[in-house]
């Protein structure tokens, strides 16, 4: 059995994904810095996922391509392309998952999906451990068998940040095939909260059919599809977009919230309350994040910071986002309706996909991070998604420690933002009966 490492590569000349076998044929001897090209192997594109999947077309492919085993073959995305990043969904028949690295092997080559790399390694696409012999990669304990199945599972998808803007925007790259095939499985990682299987629903996808992945068990799928890494820290321009944009469609009928309504927000009425008579019907939404005490990146000042901005905008909604206390739907509800998110750098700065396009986003850190690749990652987002996106340096602190802050000085950089949403609900207000 030749196994082979396989590098999504688009050929210039001929546009197609080509597949780097290793200077070895053994696997556990494959050199994952060989980036020589090579010929392209056994690949074939076509023009949608159905077409990959049918019978007919797998037939077709095997009497055509001469060769004994099964033929790899992908549907190009290019809707989904981004920085060096190219959108396809890779099929295999007969393959199986393995691995922390979700590895996926035919028996005749493995494919290395990539993305969710060591932070080691940098913010890459392609990016993984080299295999060894002590590579934990076929320790497997049990076995499941899947008829057809989506493979979400990648490096540190168990982590919100990378579950919620790494991993789950790919099914949204294939969406329509699944929600077309509701046998069609769906592979991932458990998440940090089991109730966050409620994103699913969201879009549109029963969580019943979703498998939970583990590295220690074998999967076997006799269709596997797997769609395009996200490359680490950076999220996919459409994917998210798309994700955004069905959360919000979704969450008011699903969650009995009210639909945001910008005209109703800035509705005036007669009030005896009011000095003027009048009161506007909605208030600037602040969410203030607390990451807990002693927890990387917590705020040694927290309950200052609360206080100061209560103060300083004293017609505003202030609300507290602490993880640990808000469950899945109490959190997505909060940044569904803010206008201004502020906070430490943390995955709680993720939920950006529940925040409209226009709304802000005010995150701090400490400031020797600024240049990590890797500390940028809610801004990409934030920006990606159409969010104003804001940052203040912290005073102190470590990275897996607390964190010191002048809360001057965030407060006094909230103003213009909250100013803005100020003068935005007041641009359009409007005196109703």
């Amino acid at each position: 059995m030749k196994l082979a490492r396989v590098l999504p590569v688009v050929d210039k000349d001929i546009d197609v994904v080509a597949l780097t076998p290793p200077k070895s044929t053994s696997l556990l001897s494959t050199s994952a810095q060989d980036d020589k090209a090579h010929e392209l192997v056994n690949c074939k594109p076509l023009e949608s996922i159905e077409a990959a999947v049918t019978t007919e077309a797998h037939e077709n492919a095997r009497r055509t391509s001469g060769r004994t085993h099964e033929e790899v073959q992908y549907v190009r995305l290019e809707q989904y392309d981004y920085d060096e990043v190219k959108g396809i969904a890779v099929i295999f028949r007969n393959a199986i998952v393995t691995g922390a690295e979700s590895l996926v092997t035919d028996c005749s080559v493995v494919y290395r999906p990539g993305g969710g790399s060591n932070f080691e390694t940098g913010a890459g696409w392609n990016i993984y451990r080299p295999l060894t012999a002590e590579s934990p990669h076929f320790n497997w304990t049990s076995k499941v068998d899947i008829d057809r199945a989506v493979l979400l599972a990648s490096f540190y998808a168990h982590g919100y940040f990378h579950y919620i803007v790494e991993c789950l925007p790919r099914v949204v790259m294939v969406r329509d095939f699944v929600l077309r095939n509701p046998d069609v499985k769906i592979i991932h990682y458990p998440p940090v909260a089991a109730d966050l299987v409620l994103l699913y629903q969201l879009l549109g996808i029963d969580p019943a059919r979703v498998v939970e992945y583990d590295t220690k068990t074998l999967y076997r799928a006799n269709t596997l599809i797997v769609p395009t890494a996200t490359a680490t820290f950076r999220a996919n321009t459409l994917a998210v977009q798309q994700t955004r944009d069905l959360f919000r469609d979704s969450i008011p009928g699903q969650l009995g919230i009210p639909r945001e309504d910008p005209f109703e927000r800035a509705r005036l009425f007669l009030s005896s309350s009011s000095p003027g008579g009048l009161i506007r019907a909605d208030r600037v939404r602040i969410v203030v994040h607390d990451r807990g005490r002693g927890k990387p990146r917590s705020v040694e000042q927290q309950k200052e910071l609360e206080s100061a901005i209560l103060k300083r905008f004293p017609n505003a909604e202030v609300t507290v986002y602490n993880a640990a206390r808000a469950n899945t739907r109490e959190m997505i509800v909060m940044h569904y309706r803010a206008d201004v998110v502020v906070g430490p750098h943390g995955a709680g700065l993720s939920n950006a996909l529940f925040m409209r396009r226009g709304s802000s986003m005010l995150e701090f850190n400490i400031p020797d991070r600024r240049t990590d690749p890797s500390i940028r990652c809610h801004e990409i987002t934030a920006t990606k998604l159409g969010l104003r996106y804001f940052y203040e340096s912290a005073v102190g602190g470590k990275h897996s420690g607390v964190m010191q802050i002048n809360v001057d000085d965030i407060v006094a950089a909230l103003v213009p933002i909250v100013d803005f949403h100020e003068n935005e609900l007041n641009s359009s207000v409007h005196l109703t009966k």
